[in-house]
């Protein structure tokens, strides 16, 4: 990862914290990204976390990916991907 960045279980998830982000609405972001990340439902990636690409996701600014040695899946954007 080039930046912090939250990743989600699935992209409905991550798509509604997304709508939420643009929304500017930062008190609903932070209630959905904490209860989100408390029910284990998304992860707080870390800049430099080394990821595994694991496939594409419907949404083509997205990308699959799990954290090394991890079966876990995670969907987060594309464009935050070190290459």
């Amino acid at each position: 990862m080039t930046v912090s960045y939250l990743a989600c279980r699935s992209e409905a998830t991550f798509n509604h914290a997304e709508a939420l982000r643009r929304s500017a609405d930062r008190k609903a972001m932070s209630e959905l990204v904490a209860q989100v990340i408390l029910n284990g439902d998304c992860i707080w990636l870390r800049a430099g976390t080394p990821l595994q690409i694991a496939g594409d996701a419907e949404n083509p600014l997205y990308v699959k990916v799990a954290p090394l040695n991890e079966t876990v899946t995670f969907v987060t954007y594309r464009r935050f991907m070190q290459k």
